[in-house]
């Protein structure tokens, strides 16, 4: 649009935008904040109720641009993306749900030499992965809640359910054990299981974050023994499977502690129903809200926390238990599963 037409415009109209500019009554313009968010995987369910809580922020905030960056769960792919949005040099700020924690480091450091500021979303950025307070150069704030936390009060749960049992026989259901965060978790498990002297962990499955695959995985489990009394699972996708896997051997899942993770329409409906025990909740919409906050926060120039705990953004405690749900009622998943 040219000047003149925008002045013709502007003799007819009150304002409008033109050139990028807002004309309004003689009011100066509202500077826009373009931000980049590159998701794990766009795809994924997760990924995208982050992405509306993210769009609902902007919205909201009315002077916040925002593009979505696909990372396709592929680590390089998610390294070049960074790379692209500092030399664009159009951007204001970076939220990241990164797919490798370690190596991404380096490019978030370059994006904060050109003074570009990075919120990590999900899991911390940097080699310690129990570690959520910013470590790596350019991470102002994380959004996420330690994995090592989440999985320890999972198997604290497990463990104090099979209390009562003189023997308790728990599979393990981890997404893939090349992920460093599913190690750690992995780690924790076993660790926090060991204080329990009746609880005996039978077999540890890859389900990676497939429900076939984890199907799959335990059906071959029961091949060998049905004598399982409790599945500690990272993902609700997964325990979906493992609840298949036992029907098709005429098991009952309710008769077992099916505890899961993710907090998901499909885990909360699940929980509802008293076919599993728990699912860890996770508000996703939430944080995609806190992310774009804490990252407009940071290039305003103003003061945020350097964590904010993806447990606290929920009105509930860490662990939906069917008591926990009915309570609340009205109470929903932020994503579908």
């Amino acid at each position: 649009m040219t000047w003149y037409r925008c002045f013709l415009m502007f003799v007819l109209v009150s304002g409008v935008w033109c050139g990028g500019v807002f004309a309004a009554h003689g009011a100066p313009p509202q500077h826009r904040w373009r931000i980049a968010f590159l998701a794990a995987g766009a795809q994924n369910g997760y990924n995208q109720s982050v992405w509306n809580g993210i769009l609902a922020a902007a919205a909201r905030a009315g002077n916040v641009d925002v593009r979505l960056f696909d990372g396709g769960f592929d680590s390089t792919l998610q390294y070049n993306q960074v790379e692209d949005v500092v030399a664009s040099h159009h951007y204001d700020g970076i939220i990241l749900f990164p797919n490798d924690t370690v190596s991404i480091a380096s490019a978030v450091a370059e994006a904060a030499a050109l003074g570009m500021p990075t919120v990590a979303l999900n899991f911390p950025i940097g080699p310690d992965l129990e570690q959520i307070t910013p470590q790596a150069r350019g991470v102002v704030s994380t959004v996420a809640t330690a994995p090592a936390v989440m999985a320890r009060r999972q198997a604290e749960d497990v463990g104090l359910h099979c209390r009562a049992r003189p023997v308790c026989n728990i599979l393990l259901l981890i997404g893939q054990k090349v992920y460093p965060f599913d190690q750690l978790r992995y780690r924790v498990y076993r660790q926090t299981l060991a204080s329990f002297p009746n609880v005996r962990i039978v077999a540890t499955i890859e389900g990676q974050y497939d429900a076939g695959t984890a199907m799959n995985g335990v059906l071959d489990r029961l091949q060998v023994d049905r004598h399982i009394d409790a599945v500690l699972s990272t993902a609700d996708i997964q325990t979906i499977g493992a609840e298949m896997a036992f029907k098709s051997y005429g098991i009952d899942p309710a008769g077992l502690y099916l505890s899961s993770a993710g907090g998901s329409g499909i885990g909360v409906r699940a929980v509802r129903e008293g076919r599993w025990a728990v699912t860890y909740g996770t508000l996703t919409r939430s944080m995609g809200e806190a992310a774009l906050d804490a990252i407009v926060g940071a290039v305003s120039g103003r003061k945020i926390p350097p964590v904010i705990d993806a447990d606290s953004l929920s009105p509930l405690p860490p662990l939906w238990t069917r008591d926990i749900l009915l309570a609340h009622p009205a109470f929903q998943a932020q994503w579908a599963g």
